[in-house]
């Protein structure tokens, strides 16, 4: 493993990755399909991902709802949106990498933070946190059908962090 500074020109992201032991089809409609959505990572959308149409969600556990809005959707190839994050607007990359006919790879990179916040490090840590426990969730369901609420357990109601 290679030493590797940070420039200053990079900007700051969050990133996840998973593979998941579906097919890409099935991967990519997981997370447009507002019905698939709910059962590992939002409770409520107010519709399906279309590109340029925005939708809004919800995590009931958390009274907290979010508009999402698509940049660009390339069916089981990549979803871009931009949504508030804490208190900044960021843009998400998803990309969907078929590794086989029944195995996919699906990367998260989040951007749009200020490099000299001084709640950075929070910010990113928080998101690639989030991301993870997406990611683990849209596993068990659609590899397992298990419905683990990984994103709903992470501030049960009453446990302050």
């Amino acid at each position: 493993m290679t030493d590797q500074k940070r420039t200053p020109a990079e900007e700051p992201v969050a990133s996840s990755g998973m593979l998941i032991y579906k097919p890409v089809e099935e991967v990519f409609e997981a997370l447009v399909n507002p019905d698939i959505t709910s059962m590992f990572w939002f409770s409520k959308s107010s519709g399906r991902l279309d590109t340029g149409r925005p939708v809004e969600w919800t995590w009931e556990a958390y009274h907290v709802s979010t508009t999402v809005t698509p940049v660009e959707i390339i069916p089981n190839q990549s979803i871009t949106f931009r949504w508030v994050a804490g208190d900044l607007e960021t843009t998400v990359y998803i990309t969907f990498t078929s590794k086989s006919a029944d195995v996919t790879f699906v990367s998260v990179d989040e951007k749009g933070w200020k490099a000299d916040d001084p709640n950075l490090v929070q910010h990113i840590a928080g998101q690639t946190e989030g991301w993870v426990l997406v990611l683990v969730s849209m596993k068990a369901y659609l590899e397992h059908g298990w419905r683990i609420k990984a994103v709903e357990a992470r501030f049960p109601e009453g446990y302050e962090n």
